[in-house]
């Protein structure tokens, strides 16, 4: 210790002498603790310098060491105490000196720096590195091993820093290392990324002998196992090729090489690689066999013949002469075997023959060494005897010795036998201390190995156990020696052994610690202590030289290898010398005993107080002392009364109180009072936080609810949970626990009620934190629905709904029809009371009228909003019928009836002669009325106006005035009906005399009759005959002829036909569809479009065929009426092609509701009553006297009847299942017409322009030019007259990418007139496009004329028939476009199945049923459809047995037309099923019809089924399923229903595969746009996808009631391009799912965070994100990732920001490519893995454009974007391959990995979620 010592020099006075000071207090002994302060104080008789001294040691003043002196007091203190301070010190004055000991309680040693995870790579160096308080022996371990320093491994220690060093890193090197230190240890991880091996040694090139050995080696940095190629060979062992590998040593043979063994050769380790070439040199040929002397007669054959070593060319001679091939002579080799063949022997044959070889000099070789003459090695040769002698023979010589010459060579193996093996130096036995090390040593005559065993069991190295050897020399080494060790020892080498004993012998007991010197206070307890070498040693105890025992006052205690004397009630007496005797050794120690002084009757305590509190630190003496003064010190520094420290003594009584704590306050405090300390420690805590409050939880019945709070420190003692301020006492409902010794507090609640929603409250002190619980019922019930409501506009409207439970307001949302009430709408007010919740509309207006919906959670209702007004006038007023006296008025109703329905009409005239208005009729009901009592020649106009309950609406005039003829007098009296009867299919004819001049017509009914096919009328000076041929009941009914100019005229022939009784058909009369009917498949579009004319003329509709009556008794009446009313209805009567081609028929809305509605039955119901002998409807229409006025039916509320001849229906007809089959069919037909239509438009190829019918002149060139388009690739194929045209000098054919098809003829001549058509095909299917070419100079163009117009008309009826039967929908097809469409498969007509086969040309029309009552139904239908359309037809019927029966309708006295060549099948041979067109999702109102259609192919055809959420459909009377043999499949629901919502899927099978489709309906319930929970309601499977463009695959569980809603984007972003300096760029997404979707931006793949720069607006549904003052640096990819706890949802759009003088940037895309969506054809599952494993996700996509694919992974909401430099991750791709590598796994990769797949026609996504087992969680 350093120091200055101070002297104090007094100074005396003459003749007085001094005494010497002398010390009246000493020192005494002190005991504190490490890193305390410690201080000696003694008092002097007088002031006088003093010494303090450590032993011998003189101290001086420093850092730690104060020496102070006041007056005759010495003070000596010790900061910062450390072990090596404790010792005596001494205070000397002069002779006098004062000693003390000062004992130093050693803190234990902490890790102040913990070990840190450390991550290296293989092969590296890595250091782990730890801090101690203070300097402290360290133990490392690896797990449960304990580490020492090695080759690899360095342990360091400087002081309190703690070191691990390993180099050379190996993959085994990771785990869990720990540094311990006592009872102290601190761990980290070693983590090793793996290298991959790579080639320390390469191949060399070798080069071998053919026939010989060759190897080839090479090595790696690690073991990793290898392939072996030759060239692109991979190589594997056999019987020449041996392929071994001993760790990092790859070696490979190839035995008995060959000149084919010559080559490159690689080994191959994962990407690397090394090669090598491998050279074989070919020996040279030798003969085994030699030539042998012949002998043959002239005129023989002789053959010479010798064997090589292996096939080698050779040369025959004779003599010098080179033999060659020729007619006597054959030289023939086979492989290795020589023949020579002479034919015909002649003298001149004779001779000699040979093959010439070479010869070479003589050297010996060894091993492929030079052998040369030596010591030892003697060569000789004498002539062609070679001789090798080898002297003083050794193991070496061993091996093959060889003598070439030239090419040849001969070998031989030399073994040595080697003498036997003796050991020179046996083992000898030994004797060894228990825990020292023992050697065993043996010497052998030469160097072997050797096997140690001990007792016949060999034994094995470890750490204790060591076998050496060096040379000749063997050592056994046995470290820390046990008894178990004791035994024989045997070492063996071959068959020689040698063998010793080693004893063991028990060692010494000593002293491993030694007993120390103790001071004890009078009465307490002293403690003796020392640890022994070996445990259970007998010990004895001593003080002084008396022997203890154990007694009241000793006790003795041994535990394994301590030892303790307890001394009790410690006296005077007690001190001494104790000493500890294990009989080997002794230790001493000397006991004190202090005595008593005045001791602390009370401690000071521990204090623990939060930072910014008070404490409070109290002791009290036993007794006080006077005067004596009070110290306090914190870490030994003393302390002083301030405002931090307030400091009081009372008597006995100490207290110190510490205001404001701090962090820094905490420590260790001590009181010292007269020599006597007391000492607490006081810790600051900080206050307690809450660092994870409390969520709100929301469950249903029955669930579970866990709430978790975590504190900032541990809190268990004083903590409470409340349930709406109430305790929770734990119960089976109720459970509370806390983890981490209380920082995680969590609260379970189970079997929860609605009842039990409450506020949950979790305090802790003075932390609180709270949530709300609530419990949601199985299903929240509407106990009281809104109530329709009808308000006056301007009026106030008021509603309200009841619940089963309270719902906050914010949960609940009302809508108007279909859009939700916003809180800020000022026209609404929603307010809620508990479970009650009312809608008040301030002020009702029109627009507000229709549907209020209510809907919080899956409890909705509805209600009708009326908002009463005038009502609209009425439309289409018109004048229908007049008389002398009366005239009949008739309109339509008005568009708007006001909201309230209509009370009628209000019908007011105005008489010329007065010019006012006058009310006819105050309140009409129905749309027409008559008016009557008016005066014959008086003129007048008419208005109409609508009432409602609001009041007349204003009225519509008419826009005719009417004058009402004068009275003629008598009407004439009509002629008598002539009577006719007729056989059927005989042929009838009708005469008429004709007295006036002028046009005759003839009338059947009031429907003027055409002449053509089965009419015709015929003109013979004054006499008119009409004839019908092949007269049916159809044709029966009133016949006129009648002047053109008054076809009613009473001078009209009337004629009677009926059939004559008998000779009816068996058949019963066919019903007639309504002519509309044949026009257009689905029914329903054209029934709205000639709804006016259905009122008028009363035409039988679905609704009102079910109103017929059975009885007739007014027909003739009514007869009479009709007969009134025709002219009217003649000029008003226009077919449905008229109304469509004009535009008054609207084909753009869907069939109602009330006729969706009406399904099969009205339908069979008029097919069978339309079916009775005169009931046609057409017939009714076109004037038979069985039509009856519909409007004077209205107003005289009389049934309608359209049967003039008597005849009820009876139940058989009403069962006729023929009737039911067709009404099915045209049922099915119209409800899969605009499902059909819309798949058709999307997957078939499409004629975007067509040619039309052209006249071109002979010697002009034609050109006939389509354009198409179509998803897929397309083949054009041209025909003419149904003959296939090739490309050639006449017919150019071309077809160009983007779609054009053209057909170039070159010189017209009058053989290139004809029809000609444009077919292509894809692999969806096919369309055709014909059209007709004249050449002029052909026939007389007044025939060609008459005939096209005929052709055009019988086409005309063709589409009708056409649209009525096919299922293909789109109306933009060409005219003359078969039947059998692109999605339907083959264009060969297979077997029909239950459906109607269609084909047609420009003159025939074929369709094919299934029985022969249906055909001739249909046969009727269309005869009349033709006679009204005025052209003559010729109607077959050919029955195919169990085929069916075909109707074959052509044109009169037309030849047949040649058919078109069937389109060639597309599949001929056996393959899986592959739907050509797939499934597409619906949505559809309630109670509406709907179909599925697909289109599947394979070979052979497939079985289908389909399902609904997985289970299995069969047909009833809700679900209809048809199918077709083209592979065309069908589902309808007759009339959808809330509970039809799902999905439903397809599934094709065959013995090849199977394959499926599928797709959602979704039903309207005119509120579609919840966003709520109530989208997913209990009668649903409610969740979205994004239709086909977006191409979303969704595979897994198709019914989400409970689960959820899948994300769906509502609205795609979209591709904006502006100017820099644009003040607001805004990309805006619309989602929708349920739970309510998260939605993460990117911008290039990086997340975007919202600043002042980029804003994110969320809207409920609609999100947006806008950037503020656009840059260029703005631009680029900006995504949106859309998910929930259901799936997950991608949209992307571009932001492309471009000046005014900046190039223009066009998209790289090619227009004339075809746009497929990604699909995936291989997907990833979700993966379960253990940590530090690695994992690929792999998926294989495919689109056009090629996809673009990105990554992402999805974490407890956090988003990461993957890309090539993500950390962690490897991205991979490969043509249509793509694939995620994660290496060395980890928590932090666990999660749900998306990959998302999108190019311009859509995205596709695939998500699965890896976990990461061996992780912890919190």
């Amino acid at each position: 210790m350093e120091g200055v010592m101070a002297m104090v020099l007094l100074s005396e006075q003459p003749g007085v002498s001094t005494l010497p000071a002398k010390f009246t207090k000493g020192l005494r002994n002190e005991e504190a603790t490490e890193g305390a302060t410690a201080t000696l104080l003694c008092e002097l008789s007088k002031e006088a310098p003093v010494q303090w001294r450590k032993g011998l040691e003189t101290l001086r003043a420093g850092d730690r060491v104060s020496l102070k002196q006041d007056g005759v007091v010495c003070e000596l203190e010790i900061r910062g105490l450390a072990a090596a301070d404790a010792g005596e010190y001494s205070c000397v004055c002069g002779q006098e000196s004062t000693s003390a000991t000062l004992t130093i309680k050693a803190l234990p040693a902490k890790f102040t720096k913990g070990l840190r995870k450390e991550e290296a790579t293989e092969g590296a160096m890595v250091t782990l590195h730890c801090e101690l308080s203070k300097a402290a022996p360290v133990e490392w371990r690896k797990g449960l091993e304990t580490l020492s320093a090695g080759d690899r491994v360095s342990l360091r220690q400087d002081g309190a820093v703690c070191e691990l060093e390993i180099r050379e890193l190996v993959v085994a090197d990771a785990g869990e290392y720990s540094c311990l230190c006592g009872q102290e240890s601190t761990s980290a991880t070693l983590t090793i990324k793996a290298q991959p091996a790579k080639f320390t040694k390469s191949l060399s090139d070798e080069e071998a002998t053919e026939g010989a050995t060759a190897m080839l080696l090479c090595k790696l940095s690690k073991a990793a196992p290898v392939e072996w190629r030759k060239g692109l060979e991979t190589l594997r062992a056999g019987d020449r090729v041996s392929l071994r590998q001993d760790r990092d040593l790859c070696e490979l043979d190839i035995r008995e090489l060959v000149v084919a063994d010559a080559g490159e050769y690689s080994c191959v380790c994962g990407q690397e690689r090394t090669s090598a070439t491998l050279t074989v040199r070919a020996l040279p040929a030798k003969f085994t066999k030699g030539l042998r002397k012949e002998e043959a007669t002239e005129g023989a054959m002789v053959t010479l013949h010798c064997e090589l070593s292996k096939a080698a060319p050779v040369e025959w001679r004779k003599g010098l002469k080179t033999l060659r091939a020729e007619d006597r002579v054959s030289l023939r080799q086979d492989g290795a075997v020589c023949e020579l063949e002479i034919h015909g022997l002649v003298v001149a044959d004779a001779g000699e023959y040979s093959i010439p070889s070479t010869f070479l000099a003589v050297v010996q070789t060894m091993r492929n060494q030079h052998l040369s003459a030596g010591d030892r090695v003697s060569l000789r040769q004498d002539g062609a005897v070679c001789e090798l002698e080898i002297r003083e023979l050794v193991v070496a010589d061993a091996g093959e010795y060889s003598c070439l010459c030239g090419q040849e060579s001969t070998s031989t193996t030399l073994t040595i036998k080697a003498p036997p093996l003796v050991f020179r130096e046996p083992l000898q036995s030994l004797q060894a201390e228990e825990g020292t090390e023992a050697r065993l040593r043996c010497e052998l005559s030469e160097p072997r190995a050797v096997v140690w065993s001990k007792g016949g069991l060999e034994l094995q190295a470890d750490e204790r156990r060591e076998p050496r050897q060096q040379g000749c020399m063997v050592e056994l080494v046995l470290r820390d020696l046990r008894w178990e060790d004791a035994g024989e020892y045997t070492c063996t080498c071959g068959s020689q052994a040698t063998s010793a004993t080693v004893t063991v012998t028990a060692a010494p007991v000593r002293f491993l610690r030694e007993l120390q010197a103790q001071e004890v206070d009078e009465g307490g307890t002293a403690r003796l202590c020392c640890e022994l070498s070996r445990a259970g040693t007998s010990v004895e105890w001593r003080k002084g030289l008396l022997q203890l025992f154990p007694c009241a006052k000793y006790q003795m205690i041994q535990e394994g290898m301590t030892v303790e004397l307890l001394v009790h009630d410690a006296d005077q007496e007690d001190a001494g010398h104790y000493t500890c005797d294990t009989g080997h050794a002794q230790s001493t120690a000397r006991l004190s005993v202090r005595a008593p002084r005045p001791m602390f009757q009370t401690e000071l305590q521990d204090a623990e107080q939060e930072v910014g509190s008070l404490a409070r630190l109290c002791c009290q003496l036993s007794e006080v002392e006077p005067g004596a003064p009070v110290q306090w010190l914190k870490e030994g520094v003393e302390l002083h009364t301030g405002s931090k420290y307030e400091m009081h003594h009372r008597g006995a009584m100490c207290e110190l109180l510490i205001h404001g704590l701090e962090a820094k306050d905490a420590g260790q405090y001590a009181c010292v009072v007269g020599g006597q300390k007391t000492m607490a420690s006081v810790k600051v805590r900080a206050k307690n936080t809450v660092v994870r409050g409390l969520e709100n939880v929301e469950v249903p019945e029955g669930g579970e609810a866990l709430f978790e709070c975590q504190l900032s420190r541990p809190e268990v003692a004083a903590h409470t949970w409340l349930l709406d301020d109430q305790p929770v006492l734990s119960s089976e409902n109720a459970e509370v626990v806390y983890f981490e010794n209380g920082l995680r507090h969590l609260l379970l609640l189970k079997n929860l009620r609605p009842q039990d929603s409450c506020r949950v409250t979790f305090l802790a002190g003075d932390v609180v934190t709270s949530a709300f619980l609530t419990v949601r019922g199985w299903r929240l019930e509407v106990l009281e629905p809104p109530r329709d409501a009808a308000v006056g506009a301007g009026r106030q409207a008021h509603f309200s709904c009841t619940l089963s439970e309270v719902v906050p307001v914010g949960e609940a949302t009302w809508y108007i029809n279909g859009t939700a009430v916003q809180p800020d709408d000022v026209d609404w007010m929603v307010t809620a009371d508990g479970s009650h919740h009312t809608l008040l509309l301030r002020r009702a207006r029109p627009h507000h009228a229709g549907e209020v919906t209510f809907a919080a959670r899956d409890a909705v209702a509805s209600a009708q909003l009326t908002v009463l007004g005038l009502p609209d006038p009425p439309e289409d007023a018109e004048v229908v019928g007049r008389s002398d006296h009366s005239v009949t008025l008739s309109w339509v109703a008005p568009t708007s009836d006001g909201g309230g329905g209509l009370c009628g009409y209000r019908v007011e005239m105005k008489p010329s002669a007065t010019g006012e208005w006058q009310l006819c009729h105050e309140l009409v009901s129905q749309p027409e009325c008559v008016v009557d009592g008016l005066a014959p020649g008086e003129t007048y106009r008419f208005r109409v106006a609508a009432v409602g309950p609001a009041g007349a609406g204003e009225p519509v005039h008419l826009p005719q005035t009417v004058r009402l003829a004068e009275p003629l007098g008598p009407a004439p009296k009509p002629q008598a009906l002539e009577s006719r009867q007729v056989a059927a299919g005989q042929d009838l004819r009708l005469d008429c005399e004709v007295v006036e001049a002028g046009e005759v017509v003839w009338l059947k009914g009031t429907e003027r009759i055409q002449p053509g096919g089965r009419f015709q009328v015929l003109c013979q000076s004054g006499r008119q005959t009409l004839v019908i041929r092949d007269f049916s009941a159809e044709d029966q009914g009133e016949y006129r002829c009648s002047p053109a100019r008054d076809p009613i005229s009473a001078a009209a022939v009337a004629f009677q036909v009926v059939l004559t009784p008998g000779s009816r058909d068996e058949v019963p009369a066919q019903p007639s569809l309504p002519p509309e009917a044949a026009q257009e498949g689905d029914l329903h579009l054209l029934w709205e479009a000639l709804a006016r004319k259905r009122r008028m003329s009363r035409e039988p509709t679905l609704d009102s065929i079910s109103e017929l009556p059975e009885e007739d008794g007014r027909l003739q009446r009514q007869r009479q009426e009709a007969e009134d009313l025709a002219p009217d209805l003649s000029e008003d009567y226009s077919t449905a092609d008229e109304l469509a081609r004009t535009g008054e028929a609207d084909l753009s809305h869907t069939s109602s509701d009330d006729e969706s509605r009406a399904g099969t039955p009205s339908l069979v119901t008029y097919l069978k009553k339309a079916g009775k002998p005169g009931t046609s409807p057409l017939a009714s229409k076109v004037g038979a006297p069985a039509v009856p006025s519909g409007k004077l039916q209205k107003q005289q509320k009389q049934p309608t009847t359209v049967c003039p001849p008597p005849g009820d229906l009876s139940i058989e007809d009403l069962s006729d299942p023929s009737l039911d089959k067709a009404a099915m069919k045209i049922q099915a037909a119209f409800k899969g017409y605009k499902v059909r239509k819309e798949i058709r438009q999307q997957e078939g190829p499409v004629f975007r322009s067509t040619f039309g019918d052209t006249e071109a002149q002979v010697g002009d060139t034609l050109r006939l030019e389509c354009v198409v388009s179509s998803k897929a690739d397309v083949q054009a194929r041209w025909l003419k007259d149904g003959v296939e045209l090739t490309d050639g000098r006449h017919h150019h054919i071309d077809q160009l990418r983007d779609g054009t098809c053209s057909l170039l003829v070159a010189g017209v001549g009058h053989a290139d007139a004809g029809c000609y058509t444009c077919q292509v095909s894809s692999k969806f299917g096919c369309t055709v496009h014909s059209a007709h070419v004249a050449v002029s100079g052909t026939e007389s163009e007044a025939e060609s004329s008459s005939g096209g117009e005929v052709d055009d008309a019988f086409r005309r009826a063709a589409r009708r028939l056409h649209r009525l039967f096919r299922t293909k929908g789109p109306a933009e097809v060409s005219e003359e476009e078969i039947f059998l469409s692109a999605d339907e498969g083959s264009g060969e007509p297979e077997e029909p199945g239950d459906w109607q086969t269609y084909r047609e040309d420009e003159h025939l029309v074929c369709i094919r049923f299934e029985a022969l009552p249906e055909a001739r139904r249909a046969a009727t239908h269309f005869q009349e459809m033709f006679n009204m359309l005025g052209i003559g037809v010729d109607i077959s019927l050919l029955e195919q047995g169990p085929r069916g029966v075909e109707i074959r309708i052509a044109k009169v006295a037309l030849a047949p037309a040649v058919p078109l060549e069937p389109v060639p099948s597309l599949r001929t041979t056996e393959a899986a099923p592959v739907f050509l067109t797939e499934l597409q999702n619906q949505e559809v109102l309630d109670g509406y019809p709907v179909s599925f259609d697909c289109v599947v192919t394979g070979q052979p055809a497939p079985s289908v089924r389909w399902f609904k959420d997985g289970r299995i459909l069969e047909e009833d009377d809700h679900y209809m399923i048809s199918d077709d043999q083209q592979g065309g499949h069908q589902l309808i629901i007759t009339a959808v229903v809330p509970a039809d919502m799902g999905v439903y899927r397809c599934l094709a099978e065959n013995s090849m595969g199977v394959s499926s489709t599928k797709a959602e309906l979704r039903v309207d319930l005119t509120s579609t746009d919840y966003d709520t929970a109530a989208d997913a309601t209990e009668t649903s499977s409610y969740f979205s996808a994004q239709g086909y463009q977006s191409s979303r695959e969704q595979e897994g569980v198709e019914s989400t009631s409970e689960e959820g809603q899948l994300p769906q984007v509502v609205e795609e972003l979209k591709d904006l391009q502006v100017a820099p300096g644009t003040r607001l760029a805004k990309f805006q997404l619309k989602v929708k799912g349920y739970p309510v979707p998260r939605l993460y931006w990117f911008k290039d793949g990086q997340p975007l965070t919202a600043s002042a720069h980029i804003r994110m607006v969320n809207k409920k549904a609609l999100h947006s994100l806008e950037i503020l003052s656009v840059t260029s640096e703005d631009a680029g990819q900006y995504s949106a990732y859309v998910s929930n706890t259901v799936g997950a949802a991608y949209s992307s759009a571009q932001l492309l920001v471009q000046g005014p003088n900046d190039p223009e940037k066009k998209p790289a895309a090619d227009v004339q490519q075809q746009l497929v969506p990604p699909r995936f054809l291989e997907k990833f599952t979700s993966k379960k893995v253990k940590k530090g494993s690695s994992i690929t996700f792999s998926v294989k996509v495919k689109g056009l454009p090629t996809p673009t694919v990105h990554w992402l992974r999805e974490e407890a909401e956090q988003v990461l974007w993957i890309g090539q430099d993500t950390p962690g991750y490897t991205v991979a791709s490969s043509a249509q391959q793509h694939s995620l590598v994660l290496l060395d796994v980890g928590p932090q990769h666990q999660g749900t990995y998306t990959c998302i797949a999108s190019n311009a026609a859509g995205q596709a996504l695939c998500s699965a979620s890896l976990h990461v087992s061996g992780c912890e969680w919190a």
